[in-house]
């Protein structure tokens, strides 16, 4: 709802729109923390649970696939 409530107030306040696009970036920046922990605690756990033997490197390489592009983002972003 403060997204909201600060978008109307960008109209009428510098100050506003300069809160509102941190708090866009913040939102940003929490959806690729709570994506990169998920991805990296239980996506990548499954594969190297039901992958065969020959193939649990898959997993580590998704696991520094997925650290590489969170470090990238969070780079590109901030």
């Amino acid at each position: 709802w403060s997204i909201r409530h600060l978008r109307t107030a960008a109209q009428a306040d510098g100050k506003a729109r300069a809160n509102l696009g941190r708090l866009k970036s913040f939102r940003s920046f929490y959806l690729l923390v709570v994506s990169y922990v998920y991805f990296t605690r239980i996506i990548v756990f499954l594969l190297g649970a039901t992958l065969p033997f020959d193939l649990t490197w898959l997993s580590t390489l998704f696991s520094e696939l997925a650290a590489l592009f969170f470090y990238g983002c969070t780079g590109w972003l901030f």
